[in-house]
């Protein structure tokens, strides 16, 4: 019998960021509208539910929460003006989006229910809000902690990407779109392809998918694969805004 595929949380971790520079690629240097730019976009949306489902995965099993925040942190204010420079957007970069998600996990995890922990969870979500995919990767990190078992997991993916579907509906009907509304529904339904497909692979092929021992495994092994693994997406974030936004900047002089 042939070996299912299995996946380890790093080529998981890559995989998004491939993903994740095609979108970028397109949103810095395409023309919107076209079949690539269009294409590379909606790979790219594989990697903000991936990247927030690790980052779940992380807190559980992480060894210092306090240096955990304080990279994503500094990476974060590292990245914003190349962010800006590159893509022009007036908000928060992902770095951000992840590290609120972190507390949220943090909330979640040591709170116990109460009036108090809904209205730090709403204010978190709220703030989110001006980061990288806005509200998203918050409500995703609070659905995961509802799951019971890898089907309510898979959910969490289902009720993000269909949320997150929604938003560009309604964003493909306003201005400077104004797609009729079947056009749109089209246009939303591809941008929730790879959302979904990130919650199979990081639920039924991922080798830490299935329970917390696995999960634990993965996630020291990742740790013992040295500086390289740990450090890579911290770099490579700022590095590769840079040198879109330079690229950006030498495309527009000609």
């Amino acid at each position: 019998m042939n070996r299912p595929v299995r996946l380890s949380r790093n080529t998981i971790k890559y995989t998004a960021v491939i993903a994740m520079t095609c979108n970028h690629i397109a949103n810095a240097l395409l023309t919107e509208g076209t079949a690539i730019y269009e294409l590379l976009t909606d790979i790219g949306y594989f990697t903000a539910l991936a990247m927030t489902f690790l980052l779940a995965e992380g807190y559980r099993f992480t060894s210092d929460l306090k240096k955990y925040k304080g990279r994503l942190f500094v990476f974060g204010l590292l990245s914003q003006i190349p962010y800006y420079l590159a893509f022009g957007y007036p908000q928060a970069n992902i770095m951000f989006t992840l590290l609120i998600c972190l507390y949220i996990n943090q909330i979640l995890d040591t709170m116990p229910r109460s009036a108090k922990r809904s209205l730090i969870l709403m204010g978190l979500t709220a703030l989110s809000v001006f980061c990288d995919w806005a509200c998203i990767p918050a409500l995703f990190t609070i659905f995961l902690s509802m799951a019971r078992d890898r089907r309510g997991r898979f959910l969490a993916f289902v009720y993000a990407s269909l949320i997150f579907g929604g938003f560009n509906y309604l964003s493909f009907t306003l201005p400077p779109y104004g797609y009729a509304p079947a056009a749109a529904l089209l246009h939303a339904f591809f941008t929730m392809i790879t959302p979904l497909l990130s919650g199979v692979v990081c639920l039924y092929l991922y080798d830490g998918g299935e329970n917390s021992a696995e999960a634990e495994t993965d996630v020291i092994m990742n740790r013992k694969g040295g500086h390289f693994n740990k450090w890579f997406f911290y770099i490579y974030y700022p590095a590769h805004l840079t040198v879109l936004a330079v690229v950006k900047y030498l495309i527009f002089l000609r």
